[in-house]
């Protein structure tokens, strides 16, 4: 093998296969839920004092991740669980996605 066909096959990097459909899906069900968060806590969308990761609450189990968004969002000076569990059913949604 010469030094250049082994210095290609060194700078080569695997990556994981992701289903963009299912992230775009998930970008935008961020983006819709912050704008619901910040009008529950009345501030703008860049101010709202929760910080909450949507992609590891999406790849919890189905079964607890209305639970963690209920304990992310206890706090809340008003009520968050029809936006939560609007929140839930697009995640369940988004996961029964066909991948392409």
């Amino acid at each position: 093998m010469s030094e250049d066909n082994a210095a290609r096959r060194i700078n080569r990097t695997l990556t994981q296969k992701y289903d963009m459909g299912a992230l775009r899906a998930l970008q935008k069900l961020e983006s819709d839920f912050l704008v619901a968060l910040a009008a529950v806590y009345g501030v703008e969308e860049d101010e709202v004092p929760v910080e909450l990761d949507l992609l590891q609450i999406y790849n919890s189990p189905e079964e607890s991740r209305l639970g963690m968004l209920q304990n992310l969002l206890a706090e809340a000076p008003k009520d968050t669980s029809d936006i939560v569990n609007k929140l839930v059913e697009d995640m369940i949604t988004v996961s029964n996605m066909p991948s392409k």
